[in-house]
């Protein structure tokens, strides 16, 4: 017998066919999760389309549903990890903190993800209030200076957000983050634009030059302004803004202007004088501590000023300090008893503070001495309101209007009086007031007075609502569609407007509703509108 110097291993038939059932099983199964990664990656891109849309809870559900379907490992045009960063972005729109930070995903070795993840990681803190937290966070996302890339959008956010949370902390540091954001050629994006107005802010007092030069540049980068390549959260109620608000530049830009063409008239009368100029300006800017440091600085070179004592005290009352704030507006009082700003600006804090009696006392001798001015009229309602005297309350908000009404036609109204439509603020009053013994509350007039004044989302919406309670539901379904279409992100005009559609059967309400909902999670318009959307579920 002679043997083959190569020795072949023959298999048999049966594990042949075996293997190629095996090969086949592979492939398909390989076939099948390329697949199912593939709508994977569709439906992840779908769900930051409903983010982009603003329609946060639909997106939420949307990623929920794909995370949940979508196979183990990334593929083609998924990642799971960049998928639940999406899904945090849109539990942190609807408010829900403790999700938010829950799906948040591990980095690994990829550092644009670990740079977004540390973005979302501070804005949840900063949402939640913890700064230590948020601080840490966004110090690992910040990149100083700025890179190129992909990531450059997550890079200038975090850059923003941590200066903004330095600003509104008072930390000197916040500059340096606004002026890298400004450095070399930036793009006229909304980190620009809210950068260079903060830098305005912050050199107006002690380097003028500087900070006109900074308004032009606003100015100019807002003319080119481009969305900031992340998605809106709708967070301003949190100051988590990708930016500035657009009504917030479109009121501190002229201010600022005003403020530095008007300084010279200031120049000649000394430092004090000056901080005092400037810490009022930022006050009317709600930059609380910069305005209380600039008040402050001018009374320690001459304690005995009324104005800068009762505007640190505002700027204490808004920054959390009521017991600094009282006594800053008491001294005030005591060094100008005459004067009408102190003692306007004790009375609206002693009525917030439901200490009517003495509110009640300044609120007297303030009107005894300006019968003509809307805004202590405005304060008298207001103090009426609180104290559930609504026959008082009624009283003045007409007397506010008529005042009003009347130093325009004179031509005697001020900047800051102008922009209170005193008409509106009435027919809203007739919403918590009128409807007692009826449903129909006599808001219609004054509604529409208050159109007739200044045509804006809130005037459309007031007007729409008072006329639904009154039965003209086609004028209030044209009213309320005005009102939307001025403002899409007002939640009192998308839930009155769904609730229209709802009563009539259209299931356009349902979107209104839900719309409501994603623009003041957790709030009464949130509340509202899920009660219609589950009443309408009902059989």
């Amino acid at each position: 017998m002679t043997t083959h110097p190569h020795f072949v291993l023959r298999t048999p038939r049966s594990a042949l066919r075996l293997l190629q059932a095996l090969l086949v099983s592979a492939l398909i199964a390989g076939g099948w999760w390329s697949v199912a990664a593939t709508q994977a990656g569709v439906a992840w891109q779908a769900g930051r389309a409903l983010l982009a849309a603003r329609q946060y809870g639909a997106a939420a559900a949307a990623l929920e549903r794909t995370i949940s379907d979508a196979p183990p490992g990334d593929g083609p045009g998924y990642s799971a990890a960049w998928a639940h960063l999406s899904l945090s972005e849109a539990y942190l729109a609807r408010r829900d903190t403790t999700r938010a930070v829950a799906v948040l995903p591990e980095a690994g070795d990829n550092p644009a993800l670990a740079r977004a993840v540390a973005l979302q990681r501070g804005l949840v803190a900063l949402a939640a209030g913890d700064t230590a937290t948020a601080r840490h966070a966004l110090d690992r996302a910040v990149v100083v200076p700025l890179t190129a890339g992909a990531d450059a959008a997550v890079q200038r956010a975090a850059l923003w957000h941590r200066g903004e949370a330095r600003w509104r902390a008072g930390d000197p540091q916040a500059l340096g983050d606004f002026r890298s954001l400004t450095q070399g050629t930036p793009p006229a994006d909304s980190y620009t634009v809210a950068a260079w107005l903060r830098q305005a802010a912050a050199l107006a007092r002690d380097d003028p030059a500087r900070a006109v030069y900074a308004v032009a540049a606003a100015r100019a980068a807002l003319l080119l302004r481009t969305p900031p390549g992340r998605p809106d959260l709708h967070l301003a109620d949190l100051h988590l803004d990708e930016g500035l608000p657009s009504a917030v530049i479109s009121d501190t830009l002229p201010r600022l202007e005003a403020a530095l063409r008007g300084v010279a008239a200031v120049q000649g009368a000394g430092s004090a004088a000056l901080d005092v100029y400037w810490g009022r300006t930022l006050v009317s800017l709600e930059s609380w501590p910069q305005a209380a440091a600039l008040l402050r600085r001018a009374l320690a070179g001459d304690s005995t000023l009324a104005d800068a004592h009762a505007y640190l005290g505002l700027c204490l009352e808004r920054s959390g300090d009521p017991v600094g704030a009282e006594a800053e507006y008491r001294t005030a009082v005591r060094l100008a008893p005459a004067r009408d700003l102190s003692r306007h600006l004790l009375a609206r804090f002693l009525t917030a503070q439901r200490r009517f009696a003495e509110a009640r006392l300044l609120l007297d001798a303030v009107l005894a001495a300006d019968a003509m001015n809307p805004v202590v009229h405005l304060d008298l309602a207001l103090w009426g309101q609180a104290s559930g005297d609504y026959a008082l309350a009624e009283r003045e908000y007409t007397a506010a209007e008529q005042t009003q009404i009347g130093r325009e036609q004179a031509g005697t109204a001020g900047v800051e009086e102008q922009a209170l439509n005193t008409s509106l603020l009435l027919a809203q009053f007739y919403f918590v007031a009128g409807t007692v013994g009826h449903t129909c509350p006599p808001a219609v007039a004054p509604a529409q007075r208050a159109v007739a004044r200044r045509s804006g989302a809130a005037e459309y919406d007031t007007l729409g609502w008072a006329q639904y309670l009154c039965g003209d539901a086609h004028s209030a379904a044209t009213a309320l569609a005005q009102a939307v279409a001025h403002d899409p992100l007002l939640p009192a005009a998308q839930y009155h407007l769904g609730v229209l559609l709802d009563a009539q059967g259209d299931p356009a309400a349902r979107a209104h509703l839900t719309a409501a909902r994603d623009f003041d999670p957790g709030g009464v318009w949130d509340r509202r509108a899920l009660a219609v959307l589950a009443s309408a579920q009902q059989p």
